[in-house]
Order: structure tokens, then C-alpha cells, then sequence
């Protein structure tokens, strides 16, 4: 595994492919993390931003969808950051295969990685960044944010972190037990917010990822396969909001709230 005390976390990612079909006309002409929040603030540039809160200096942007606009919105900097853009094979389509795009640049390395349609605050970045460090054994940390109705998302149950794992005490730090998608509950739950900070180990589950029923080659099912081994999962609670932005409902929400 890679030792976090020999490399500074200077990675981003941002998986930026999808159209985004629930938002309707609003993306006929556009991607999805190209969606307007505020005058001048589109989806991209909140994560990008609190990606340079974080301390970031590169970040990986997975395109497809209309991806020449995004590289013409953005160009080659933003915000401080060096920008990479890399084009996803959709014969090879899905979250884990969006991420195996990125590969020959961050198998050594750990990153933080956010789907292109998630907006939250910065802090939340500087919460995983800060607990990282925390960890005796550097792995991988997930975000979680609260759902009010979780059958619309993912099911985190999780315990409070072992002292063992840690350098100091963290109250708000725990290891991720199961994750089960859209379960057949009603009622609020902590959700998997699509925000993670991964370690290189993320390639070796992606690997063994296969089609889903739709047919694609899905992260969630990695991140499974991770938690069916030995290697702990990790995680914190969003802080503030943490929404995608999936429907229109979700925009406008997002518009009231920043």
C-alpha cells in the first residue's frame, strides 16, 4: 500500500461524463456539472473550489457528454488548480469504469473523488483530508450525508472507529460496515454521499467489478468488494449540505441554499 507520509495528497478527481437525464431540457445542450447554481457558478466550480480550499493541485476531470464544453468553460487552470481532462469509453460505461480512466495517474497515489454532480462545503474535503492523517494505517474515507427518505439512496451502517485505528480520538470518525442501495425502508438514514478519498487499492476492487443488470461497471460495487475484505472503509459525517444535483427539485433547493 502506499504510505500517505511519503507523498503529499495533491489529486482530485471528478467524474464528469454523464448527461444527467432527470434534469430534462436543462442539460439537451450541456453536461450536467455545467449547470448554472448561481450567476457565474456553475456545478463544476463549487467542487473545484472546495477542492482548493482543500489543498488540491491537480485535478482529473472524466468527461463524455458534451465534454468539449466543460474544457471550454474551464481550459487548462481553475481556481489555482491544474486541470486534466480525459475522455471516458463509453463501450466502457459507469462510475468504476469512469475512474479506471484515470489509472496511469493515481495507482500510487491517494485522491479525493467527487461524481460531478455533488455540491457541499469545503470543509467537508478538509474533514476527510484531516482524518487521513488521523489513521495509524492510511485507507480509504467515505462521505456521508443524511437522507430524510434513504430508500432514495444508499444505507451506510457503520460503528464508532477503533481507538486502535487511530492516532488520537476522533468522537466523529467511524468504519463503514455495509452500504446497501435503495433498501426497502422508509424513514431517514445516513446515505453515501459520492464523495470519497480513496486509496490506490480502489483499482484492485475496480478490477473485479463486472456489468451490473444495466449494464455497467458501477463504483458502489467496488467499494462492496472492499468492505467483503479485510480492508476497512472509513468515514465521516457531511457537515452543513451535501446535495446532488439529480432533479430539478434538487437544483432549486441548491439555488436556495448557497
Amino acid at each position: 500500500m502506499s504510505n500517505l507520509k511519503k507523498q503529499k495528497l495533491e489529486y482530485g478527481l471528478i467524474l464528469a461524463a454523464g448527461r444527467g437525464t432527470r434534469l430534462g431540457e436543462i442539460t439537451d445542450e450541456i453536461p450536467k456539472a455545467l449547470v448554472e447554481i448561481k450567476a457565474g457558478m456553475k456545478v463544476i466550480d463549487y467542487i473545484l473550489k472546495g477542492y482548493a480550499a482543500a489543498g488540491l493541485k491537480k485535478v482529473i476531470i472524466i468527461i463524455a457528454y458534451k465534454g468539449k464544453k466543460i474544457k471550454e468553460y474551464l481550459g487548462e487552470s481553475a481556481y489555482g488548480l491544474e486541470l486534466i481532462y480525459l475522455e471516458q469509453n463509453l463501450d466502457s460505461y459507469g462510475t468504476a469504469a469512469a475512474v479506471e480512466e484515470a489509472r496511469s495517474i493515481l495507482k500510487d497515489k491517494f485522491f479525493l473523488m467527487s461524481y460531478g454532480d455533488i455540491i457541499t462545503k469545503p470543509q467537508n474535503y478538509l474533514k476527510m483530508i484531516k482524518s487521513l492523517t488521523n489513521l495509524k494505517l492510511p485507507q480509504s474515507i467515505m462521505l456521508l450525508n443524511w437522507l430524510d427518505q434513504i430508500k432514495k439512496g444508499g444505507l451506510v451502517e457503520f460503528e464508532q472507529a477503533a481507538a486502535a485505528d487511530l492516532k488520537t480520538t476522533a468522537a466523529d470518525f467511524y468504519q463503514v460496515q455495509t452500504i446497501t442501495e435503495k433498501p426497502e425502508i422508509e424513514g431517514g438514514g445516513w446515505n453515501s454521499a459520492g464523495i470519497y478519498l480513496f486509496s490506490p487499492e480502489i483499482f484492485k476492487w475496480i478490477d473485479q467489478v463486472k456489468p451490473s443488470k444495466r449494464g455497467e461497471y458501477e463504483l458502489p460495487t467496488a467499494v462492496n468488494l472492499m468492505l467483503k475484505s479485510e480492508t476497512k472503509l472509513f468515514a465521516v459525517k457531511s457537515e452543513d449540505y451535501c446535495q446532488d444535483v439529480g432533479t430539478p427539485e434538487d437544483l432549486e433547493y441548491l439555488r436556495r441554499k448557497i
